[in-house]
């Protein structure tokens, strides 16, 4: 009977992680592709699509095809052959995209930044005991109007907007990736002590996740 017993359960719970796999992409919706064809530049975060990892709730690993961040819809799309989905990111709680140029650097996405941050998605720079950096990136649209030829014409083009966080001690700031303001909160010479010993450029997502663990070792 107890064998019974556990090997229904084992089925059972099998049986609800692969629904909710299923389920989560099954209640995403179609993308029309064509949809910003008329609109100049992109809402999206990365140039080239990228292949990553999904964590859901129950921790079921999704090897999806290529995903990209929109921040004009605030999110992640994936293409899946020749259909393009969003993804119901209420299924899920974690991604990782890969990148390419430096594999143990993967770009680190959670829906589970400081509450301030309203619950949305954030790319993760550093989390530790001491202090976390957050990137949030949004894009809008932003019409205008230009002369041509004796007649006005509206143009429309996106305009994207990155914000880094600092979280620490319970409160969320916003932080600037320059060198003045690293440090005055971690201290000049511990910030340019990092950056000159290793070589870090502060535009370089890699350099910032080495300098941020670095500091937090300090």
């Amino acid at each position: 009977m107890k064998l019974l017993i556990t090997l229904t359960l084992v089925l059972f719970t099998n049986l609800l992680l692969a629904q909710k796999t299923e389920l989560s992409f099954t209640n995403s919706f179609e993308v029309n592709e064509e949809v910003y064809k008329d609109i100049k530049g992109t809402p999206y975060l990365f140039d080239d699509w990228k292949p990553g990892k999904i964590y859901s709730f129950l921790d079921t690993l999704v090897v999806p095809y290529q995903i990209n961040y929109n921040g004009f819809t605030k999110a992640f799309e994936i293409k899946n052959g020749d259909r393009f989905i969003n993804l119901d990111d209420s299924y899920y709680k974690e991604l990782d995209l890969d990148n390419a140029q430096n594999p143990d650097y993967p770009y680190h996405f959670s829906k589970f930044g400081p509450k301030s941050l309203g619950g949305r998605w954030v790319q993760v720079i550093h989390e530790g005991p001491d202090f976390s950096i957050y990137l949030t990136f949004e894009a809008a649209i932003n019409e205008s109007q230009i002369q041509d030829v004796g007649k006005t014409l509206n143009v429309k083009s996106f305009t994207d907007r990155t914000q880094y966080y600092i979280y620490t001690e319970g409160k969320v700031e916003f932080l600037k990736m320059k060198k003045k303001e690293l440090r005055d909160y971690f201290g000049k010479k511990l910030v340019d002590g990092i950056i000159k010993e290793n070589k870090l450029d502060l535009d370089e997502y890699v350099d910032q996740v080495k300098l941020f663990a670095l500091i937090e070792q300090n």
